[in-house]
């Protein structure tokens, strides 16, 4: 982003949606567990820093 002249103004990450982490671990049973710990996450913080979540985002602003 900085390379295509972008000012970032807010890095971060969504949490964790992608699931199964667990492979042993039925997928529904990871669902009920890791949805709404991400969905609480999301709504009090917004984004966390990139090294917790597995999604990117990025919050740019293009320079004139």
């Amino acid at each position: 982003m900085e390379k295509s002249k972008f000012n970032i103004i807010k890095l971060g990450t969504a949490g964790l949606w992608d699931f199964p982490y667990f492979p042993t671990i039925p997928f529904m049973i990871q669902k009920i567990f890791f949805m709404p710990i991400s969905i609480f996450v999301s709504l009090l913080f917004g984004s966390l820093p990139w090294k917790i979540g597995e999604n990117l985002i990025i919050i740019a602003r293009a320079n004139k």
